[in-house]
């Protein structure tokens, strides 16, 4: 079988969206800001919210109650303790704090604490 390096061939300019469906839009978007220190970039309709994390990068959350709880994204941050130091505090869990990691190498993790309408509001 044949190597692939690259799924797109250089040049080849990719936007990347990475969705998160939400059972409770109003909750979500609030967490999302804190989370990411910014409101959205824009909302495309009355049941999705976009934030730009980078050019040509994006994520969004979406009003699909049925489909909350499935989504699987992962980000890889040059400065994770920077980013989990600020605006991302109090909401990720740290893999000392009961969320083991087996990252190998240096690479680190965070996890979800508890869905935003759980967390009491500071």
């Amino acid at each position: 079988m044949t190597r692939i390096d690259k799924v797109f061939a250089d040049g080849l300019r990719v936007d990347l969206f990475a969705g998160f469906p939400v059972r409770e839009y109003a909750t979500s978007a609030a967490w999302y800001e804190r989370l990411l220190g910014c409101p959205p970039a824009f909302l495309p309709n009355e049941v999705e919210a976009v934030w730009e994390l980078a050019e040509h990068r994006y994520i969004f959350i979406k009003f699909q109650p049925e489909h909350a709880g499935h989504a699987f994204n992962l980000f890889f941050l040059s400065d994770f303790d920077g980013f989990i130091a600020g605006q991302a505090g109090g909401l990720l869990a740290q893999p000392d704090q009961g969320c083991p990691s087996k990252n190998p190498g240096d690479a680190r993790a965070s996890v979800y604490l508890p869905w935003p309408s759980d967390q009491p509001q500071q």
